[in-house]
């Protein structure tokens, strides 16, 4: 069983996710209470954030919605594939990497490492200086720009379940989750910062919007193609039903 003190070192998040995962583990698969769900509504699409080709279906989702901005875009397509072989829908988010904050203090009996900066760097970053951090916000800058070419791609491959049922989803990730260091809500410039936050050593760039320049003009081509996607989505991004048997 997983116990609370298995979550020391752990953020927040990671070791609620544990819980979730010891837990559900634990339980049979989750088709019944997803089929009870969908008596509420009368269309609903139910993603599951895993790469568990097997366990997804089985538990009654209708495809995959990953979070994780460690599965670089590089992998969408080829997990699209995978997904799409077995009949289930996928969405994969745009986002700027990662860069968490770091833990103040850690306990000497801790588990903590401190989870690298996406996408990597060779040399690596040393944020003291004000060129690396305009260097970081170069490499969050592409990294928008191809996971959300890859994530469009992805879904408009005609030959992968998500163009041949008619359901299209980016999601960004994320708008404020600061203390990942993926968050496009705008942060201060960096001549805005004050002496008392400048000692926190954060990591503002000289443009604090920049994430959502970046993401506004990555997506500038295919806002003029509007009436391109209308018409390979006439009926909007619900997804028409596979051919299979879902029951």
């Amino acid at each position: 069983m997983h116990s609370p003190e298995d979550d020391r070192g752990l953020s927040r998040g990671d070791a609620i996710r544990a819980r979730l995962h010891a837990r559900r583990s634990l339980e049979p698969p989750d088709r019944d209470r997803c089929r009870e769900l969908r008596w509420d509504f009368d269309k609903i699409i139910l993603l599951a954030d895993s790469l568990d080709f097997g366990r997804t279906p089985a538990s009654g989702f209708d495809g995959i919605g990953i979070y994780d901005n460690f599965i670089g875009p590089e992998q969408y397509h080829p997990l699209a594939r995978a997904a799409s072989e077995r009949e289930l829908l996928f969405s994969f988010n745009v986002n700027p990497g990662y860069d968490e904050i770091l833990q103040e203090y850690v306990a000497p009996d801790s588990c903590y490492e401190p989870r690298p900066f996406v996408p990597p760097s060779d040399p690596p970053l040393d944020f003291e200086r004000f060129d690396h951090r305009e260097r970081a916000a170069e490499l969050s800058t592409g990294r928008i720009r191809d996971s959300l070419a890859a994530t469009i791609e992805a879904q408009g491959d005609e030959s992968l379940s998500n163009f041949r049922r008619g359901f299209f989803l980016v999601y960004v990730n994320s708008f404020n989750e600061w203390h990942e260091g993926h968050a496009f809500e705008p942060m201060k410039n960096e001549a805005d910062l004050t002496e008392e936050e400048r000692f926190y050593g954060y990591h503002n760039p000289r443009y604090g919007d920049y994430r959502l320049t970046a993401l506004s003009n990555a997506l500038e081509p295919y806002a003029s193609d509007a009436a391109g996607w209308q018409r390979r989505y006439p009926e909007g991004p619900g997804a028409r039903e596979p051919e299979r048997d879902r029951a």
